[in-house]
């Protein structure tokens, strides 16, 4: 059995590349396979539960539940303050990796809870902001300190290199999540609260879980505070990225939620699952492997080509796919409440194709560093002020479908960033 996946892989590999596969692309292949799998199986599973609560709540709940996660990202964005990625970054290496994850993980947790009260003490005023309820920017605190802990623990299962058991927690995750909103069907109804609880609780009991198992790595007298600015100079460049991600990813939903209404939000959120959801959790996968093997790789301009010629391979395979996950996700939650515009699949199967190749191109420039992480800081924040301005001008005019023209119109330009800039970033440092 190993033999014929082998043999294979191999034949895929050749197909792709034009040449036999070395020891390190089998590696990284064979750790990508591991934890693709388990994602794979997790993004199933939780996607026909938002399916399933999609059709259940109906779009105007489900859209409610969007506007706890559009806010909860960019809360979470300041409770981290980019600390996951230097976890990644600086806890590749084994001598360091019991100071740097005890001294991130005993730093962020005081101030997790610090920064959480005081935005729970100004509610009022920043529910304002966001023109949501106080009640959707509670959810959304909660949202977003379950979140937050689970990505630090998760960087630090992928800075230790347990692929499987961070894939495995994908899985426990999404377990979680949907025992969590079956019973509140039963206890809440067809409230957007159903959805939100089943977020919270499934990311703060799989957080409690990944505590317990890294236990031996995480301990106070591993806690060394001159690591702390390190650490931090290169996570704050990431704080600046997470606000931009914000205004690319997020901030559609709170948009839409201001110019048409939350039944809106609802139906945006069924495209949004099917292309630009799955093609951010393919990324997350990606990201899982490719970010700590560029950042001990001697040939990032290798991986940079493979990358390449992967993508112009599987680019018509990839589009059909979004079309069809698109499809299938909008009848089975059922056409008569989000529709079916032909116009819309085509649009955000492209975001989701744009999505693929310019986030694991990032993640290969990445580590390469301090200069690296600068350039993520512009490039987000220029992204998404543009972004930002494109969907305020054309949302209005035309409605769900300035959406995606925006998104595309910013990742084409951050591609193309990214091609003019990329020989200085894929040199290793000395």
């Amino acid at each position: 059995m190993t033999e014929i996946i082998e043999n294979t892989f191999n034949m895929f590999y050749r197909w792709i590349f034009k040449e036999n596969p070395e020891a390190g692309p089998k590696r990284f292949f064979k750790d990508l396979g591991i934890i693709g799998l388990c994602f794979a199986t997790a993004k199933v599973l939780t996607g026909l539960a938002n399916i399933a609560a999609g059709r259940f709540l109906g779009p105007h709940e489900y859209g409610r539940v969007n506007l706890v996660i559009s806010a909860g990202m960019l809360l979470s964005a300041f409770l981290l303050v980019g600390i996951t990625y230097s976890i990644v970054k600086y806890g590749v290496l084994k001598e360091n990796q019991k100071k740097i994850l005890s001294t991130a993980f005993l730093f962020s947790t005081p101030y997790i809870l610090f920064i959480s009260i005081l935005i729970h003490s100004f509610k009022a005023e920043i529910s304002l902001i966001f023109n949501i309820t106080p009640q959707i920017l509670t959810f959304a605190l909660y949202y977003a300190i379950a979140i937050s802990f689970f990505q630090i623990l998760s960087s630090s299962q992928q800075a230790l290199s347990k692929f499987k058991q961070r894939g495995l927690s994908e899985i426990g995750f999404s377990l979680i999540f949907i025992i969590s909103f079956i019973a509140g069907t039963f206890l809440l109804g067809k409230k957007f609260e159903t959805l939100a609880y089943a977020y919270i609780l499934a990311y703060g009991l799989i957080s409690i879980f990944l505590i317990l198992k890294l236990n031996h790595f995480i301990k106070p007298r591993h806690f060394e505070k001159n690591r702390l600015p390190t650490l931090l100079h290169y996570g704050i460049f990431f704080l600046g990225s997470g606000i931009g991600s914000f205004f690319i990813f997020n901030v559609q939903s709170l948009i839409i939620n201001t110019y048409l209404s939350p039944k809106e939000v609802g139906i945006y959120a069924a495209y949004y699952l099917s292309t630009i959801g799955i093609a951010g959790y393919i990324s997350h996968a990606v990201h899982t492997v490719l970010f700590p093997k560029s950042s001990g790789s001697t040939n990032r301009k290798r991986l940079w080509d493979l990358l390449i010629k992967f993508a112009k391979r599987l680019l018509p395979v990839i589009f059909i796919f979004f079309v069809f996950a698109e499809t299938l996700v909008l009848i089975l939650m059922g056409r008569s409440q989000y529709g079916m515009d032909i116009t819309l699949i085509i649009s955000f199967a492209l975001c989701g194709i744009l999505m693929l190749i310019q986030s694991s191109l990032m993640q290969i420039i990445l580590a390469q560093g301090i200069k690296a992480s600068k350039l993520s800081l512009s490039m987000s924040l220029s992204a998404g002020l543009f972004n930002f301005v494109l969907c305020i001008i054309l949302v209005p005019y035309l409605k769900i479908l300035g959406i995606p023209i925006s998104f595309i119109l910013t990742y084409s330009c951050l591609i193309f960033w990214l091609y003019k800039v990329k020989n200085s970033y894929l040199q290793i440092d000395l």
